[in-house]
């Protein structure tokens, strides 16, 4: 049996200013940092943070569970049954898979996206997130423009559906036809809400609207009848690799490791998309840069092509638990670059469980 200690860690970190995330606003960010560390003195670092109003599991939940792992360890289970678990919570098993990852990346002198696949991108292209709240849209990607973004992400949903897709519309008029847009409902809008949004922008040219309907069951429907491209995010933190197929009539899949359990539950999902002929874009959920690192890892090594990868949830921390915090390139990020620096996790600043 392996020898490997588990250390628990609890963070509260704040943002730079209130930010709403689904119905709530927050000020901090809350979670856990797990560490691994084995007898020669090599160790890993993961982050269990569930989303708040989007995982299935609560903080105290996953709390309560890797603390009960962690006792376990050395005594009657290793590390790598728990990946075997069926009972293992969304997010604890992200940052297990996560710290055991980092692990063997020490211990083979490697970056952890060639652990992932032998074959990663050199280079992804990041995705601007411009929130449903704040500064005016149009003017903040034009500011985007300038420093060279190519693909921009606008939560809608927050509002009226007409002046909604006025904001859209008004957002494709400032950055022209080479910027891709993807929209994000979140699950905001009844049917003929979202049918009135969707015939409004039909001209504006997005990529895809995620989640537009409060009822799930009836995203098929609302895909029959729109021309503009849907996507699944929420849908997936209760849905398998093997369902994927009953879901065909989306466009593409939002891949949050966090919520939907883990790295190789995201490998799966997603090769298991690109064979339906889905697009699978790989994001964050608020994750510092202990589980950023591991989303932009994963982004290089699920796609060939350069999907543009969601971690613009970075910029809204005041602060980070690593030093130095990433320097993510934006609007392009070199991996190579990021996965040399020497990254430490401030321990000072965290609760030791």
């Amino acid at each position: 049996m392996e020898s490997i200690s588990l250390d628990v860690f609890r963070y509260h970190v704040p943002f730079t200013e209130p930010l709403r995330i689904g119905t709530v606003v927050h000020a901090y960010r809350d979670g856990l940092l797990i560490r691994i560390t084995k007898e020669d003195g090599r160790l890993g670092w993961g982050e269990i943070a569930p989303l708040p109003g989007f995982s299935t599991e609560t903080l105290d939940e996953a709390h309560a569970q890797v603390l009960t792992i962690r006792d376990s360890l050395g005594n009657c289970r290793s590390l790598k049954e728990y990946f075997l678990d069926d009972e293992l919570l969304a997010s604890v098993r992200y940052g297990l898979e996560l710290a055991y990852y980092n692990l063997c990346a020490d211990k083979r002198q490697t970056a952890l996206p060639f652990l992932i696949t032998g074959t990663p991108r050199t280079d992804l292209t990041l995705s601007a997130l411009l929130p449903a709240d704040g500064e005016d849209a149009a003017t903040q990607a034009a500011r985007l423009m300038a420093a060279g973004c190519r693909s921009i992400k606008l939560k809608v949903g927050r509002g009226d559906p007409e002046h909604e897709a006025a904001r859209v519309r008004q957002l494709r008029d400032t950055v022209g036809p080479s910027i891709e847009i993807r929209l994000d409902a979140n699950q905001a809008w009844s049917m003929a809400q979202a049918r009135a949004f969707l015939h409004a922008i039909s001209g504006a040219q997005v990529s895809y609207v995620e989640e537009p309907l409060a009822n799930q069951s009836r995203l098929e429907e609302l895909a029959c009848l729109t021309t503009v491209p849907i996507a699944l995010d929420e849908s997936l933190v209760s849905l398998s690799s093997d369902n994927l197929v009953r879901h065909t009539y989306a466009h593409a899949v939002i891949l949050k490791p966090t919520l939907i359990g883990g790295i190789q539950a995201t490998v799966d999902i997603a090769a298991r998309a690109q064979s339906l002929g889905m697009q699978a874009v790989i994001s964050s959920a608020f994750e510092t840069g202990v589980g950023l690192l591991g989303i932009v890892a994963l982004g290089a090594a699920v796609n060939e092509e350069d999907v543009p990868v969601g971690v613009d949830t970075y910029k809204f921390f005041a602060r980070d638990v690593l030093v130095p915090q990433l320097d993510l390139g934006f609007p392009q990020v070199r991996l190579a670059e990021l996965f040399a620096a020497q990254y430490k996790v401030t321990i000072d600043e965290l609760v030791h469980l």
